[in-house]
């Protein structure tokens, strides 16, 4: 069995190959390229085998395949990428061409780098320290030390296990999500954002505002101070009053009576010479109007042997206002209409 590196390009011997006809006559001109070579990759237990295959090339490939100079058995010399061998396990290399030869194949193993290098160095380096017995008392020693921090950790009277200290990150965690949530500063950056202001604006108070030192003593700081608390309490009370809900909504219905009031200005010029004047007319605007436009527009008829005035609606399908015409000394005249 020959042992690989893993992951590790190599260049091994592989053979014999001999004549397919006789059984025993080596073959030390193949054709390479003419056969194909299968690498079975048996892995571990449980895992199902892999099969790779390739055709070797005569030179200047990945996987160069060439007779063994002065070889007169029929071996030959094969390079394996690292890619072929980049796994873990056992398995067989076999190569096959039906006229070429007769298969042969080579149980391999491919291990760890460090299994490899142990297995066939030369020469293993020195212990660390004076000697490997040292060398594991210290490791002991060490060890026993962090066994003795571990078990003072999990008695000491701070959190009194792993489970408190999960709960109190827990409640930490949860306060800081509050904070996030809460309706003030709506993020950590703000805050920053905020506190950089304040602090540039201090820095000009500083350059600038000399003249505060004229403020008279901490009794001026508390004055103003009380001055604020009040119109905070005010703006709260704002926000929350039973008025309008919002300065939103008071801004969308002021937004509306400017456009009504502009449309009454630019369209109803005449309705302040009918209304700042004077008058015994008690009908509405509309009605007045709409029946001034009836007057003169709408069919009227007059009985002549009766005198009888009837004023049709629009389509002439009945009768909206009636009167009479009468004449009184050779005057002709029409009595006031009395509307349906």
């Amino acid at each position: 069995m020959k042992t690989f590196k893993t992951n590790t390009a190599v260049r091994k011997s592989f053979g014999p190959f001999v004549d397919p006809t006789d059984g025993k006559t080596a073959e030390t001109a193949l054709d390479v390229t003419a056969l194909v070579c299968e690498i079975y990759q048996d892995k571990d237990e449980g895992s199902a085998v892999v099969r790779t295959a390739f055709s070797p090339t005569a030179s200047a490939g990945d996987n160069d395949m060439v007779h063994i100079a002065d070889d007169v058995g029929g071996y030959y010399d094969l390079e394996l990428t690292a890619a072929n061998l980049n796994w873990l396990g056992t398995g067989k290399i076999s190569f096959y061409d039906v006229d070429g030869f007769l298969i042969c194949w080579q149980d391999i193993e491919v291990v760890h780098a460090n299994y490899f290098n142990l297995k066939f160095s030369t020469t293993l380096g020195a212990p660390a320290g004076a000697s490997l017995q040292a060398d594991i008392a210290a490791v002991k020693a060490e060890t026993a030390l962090i066994v003795a921090d571990t078990d003072e950790l999990q008695t000491d009277d701070y959190p009194t296990s792993i489970a408190a200290i999960k709960a109190e990150t827990a409640l930490i965690v949860a306060d800081t999500n509050e904070l996030q949530a809460d309706d003030y500063p709506t993020s950590i950056a703000a805050i920053k954002a905020e506190t950089a202001l304040i602090v540039e604006d201090t820095a000009v108070i500083g350059a600038l505002g000399a003249g505060l030192t004229a403020l008279s003593t901490q009794a001026s700081v508390d004055a103003i101070k009380t001055e604020t608390a009040l119109i905070v309490a005010d703006t709260n009370e704002l926000q929350t009053d039973d008025y309008v809900t919002s300065i939103a909504a008071v801004k969308s219905d002021t937004a509306a009576i400017l456009i009504d009031t502009a449309e009454i200005g630019a369209a109803g010029v005449g309705l302040t010479a009918i209304w700042d004047t004077a008058s015994a007319i008690t009908l509405g605007f509309g009605t007045l109007i709409e029946r001034a436009y009836q007057m003169v527009s709408n069919k009227m008829t007059v009985v002549e042997a009766t005198g009888v005035v009837a004023l049709r609606n629009i389509g002439d399908t009945g009768t909206i206002a009636t009167g009479e015409v009468v004449s009184n000394a050779g005057t002709t005249s029409r009595d006031e209409l009395s509307w349906a």
